[in-house]
């Protein structure tokens, strides 16, 4: 159950955020209040994961809570993936 109301979003981490920058955010967040970050394994092609993973174990004194999808893995050619139209989103797992 999530208690909180702001949740700490990583869909860009990875793909446009050094590790370095997102454990400056991460800190700055988690010293706000902010617990809660969502993540996915198509977020930066896995990046996010690792990115938490290991601001947890050089923060092990913050606790935080992972909210995440499943089942969803990166199978998109990238030089398709912005000329998608609605029907193709609609239809995409």
């Amino acid at each position: 159950m999530l208690k909180d109301e702001i949740i700490f979003g990583t869909a860009s981490v990875g793909s446009r955020t050094s590790y370095q920058d997102f454990s400056k955010t991460a800190l700055h967040a988690t010293s706000k209040g902010i617990r809660v970050f969502d993540t996915s394994p198509i977020y930066g092609r896995g990046i996010a994961f690792n990115y938490i993973n290991r601001f947890m174990k050089e923060n092990p004194q913050i606790k935080i809570q992972i909210i995440t999808k499943v089942g969803r893995t990166v199978k998109i050619d990238l030089k398709t993936l912005f000329k998608l139209k609605a029907p193709q989103v609609l239809k995409s797992k």
